[in-house]
């Protein structure tokens, strides 16, 4: 009997891999294959939206995607903005109050005034909030910063340090500080195997690909149709989709996607139902602006 055991685990120890690779490879198929609804907002704007009926992680999986070609300030040409309010706001409110083409949800927040963020915020030069915290050492949802330049570029970027002071030093007009980030320069970051990283959730995500072009991404979830997805899994599609650069912002009931002319086009969660009512009221977010 002790042989007998001995052979199977050996024996598994040794296909396991192969099966993992096989899985992957399934999923990636499923993902880069499937027949997504899309359109184009412009001709540098596309939104498309992916429905899986449990061929994606075994799971049902509804994704929206924003992808934007050269974002620039300059004439007939999207660009980054942030936005906040002193009081919680949906993000949709935030997008027609500068009429945005698009936007999603920002960092994470508490519900503490003003302002609400618990992450480090930056706008038009200005300081909104630093990183909060009872430490030096940055949270989970300190771990990846976005910038927004003076021409309405956005980079994803990695602190060199658990300072939390370290964002003040960048020289940049924008910055949100979000997290975990999930990918840099092509590696994949390391994830913790905390439940926040292992249960599936709603997400919202920003991804840099390899071309340049940049995705705004919401999963949903919270719902049977809609089930969410853990970090590794977000980790794994965006990498699939030829993410360079990857950022998770906050997520479960914030995750809201809206385009202008369309309202919200997710199914955001905090309402229970599979519809597009669920907006929940957030910190900030991040527009995307059009040039006239």
């Amino acid at each position: 009997m002790k042989l007998r055991t001995y052979v199977i685990f050996f024996l598994f120890a040794a296909l396991a891999p192969a099966l993992l690779r096989a899985e992957e490879n399934r999923d990636s198929l499923s993902l880069v294959t499937a027949e997504w609804n899309e359109e184009q907002l412009n001709r540098k704007v596309t939104f498309r939206q992916g429905f899986f009926k449990g061929n994606l992680f075994e799971s049902n999986q509804i994704i929206s995607i924003i992808e934007i070609k050269g974002a620039k300030k300059k004439r007939n040409s999207p660009y980054f903005a942030f936005a906040a309010e002193e009081e919680l706001t949906r993000t949709s409110e935030m997008a027609v109050k500068h009429d945005a083409l698009a936007a999603v949800n920002g960092n994470f927040f508490s519900f503490k005034k003003p302002h609400n963020s618990v992450d480090y915020l930056k706008i038009n030069g200005t300081e909104i909030c630093g990183n909060n915290g009872g430490d030096s050492r940055r949270s989970f949802n300190q771990t990846g910063v976005m910038t927004i330049d003076r021409k309405g570029r956005i980079a994803i970027l990695k602190p060199d340090s658990t300072d939390k002071e370290w964002e003040r030093i960048l020289d940049a007009p924008d910055i949100m500080t979000a997290g975990p980030l999930l990918m840099i320069s092509g590696k994949k970051e390391p994830l913790e195997e905390s439940s926040f990283y292992t249960t599936r959730h709603p997400r919202t995500a920003v991804a840099i690909l390899d071309n340049g072009n940049i995705l705004l991404v919401t999963v949903d979830g919270r719902n049977t149709m809609a089930q969410g997805m853990s970090l590794e899994e977000l980790q794994s599609t965006l990498g699939w989709l030829g993410a360079k650069d990857l950022i998770n912002l906050d997520g479960g009931g914030s995750t809201t996607m809206y385009i202008k002319g369309k309202e919200v086009v997710n199914h955001p969660s905090d309402n229970k139902k599979l519809d597009h009512l669920g907006e929940r009221k957030v910190a900030n977010s991040l527009l995307l602006l059009f040039a006239e």
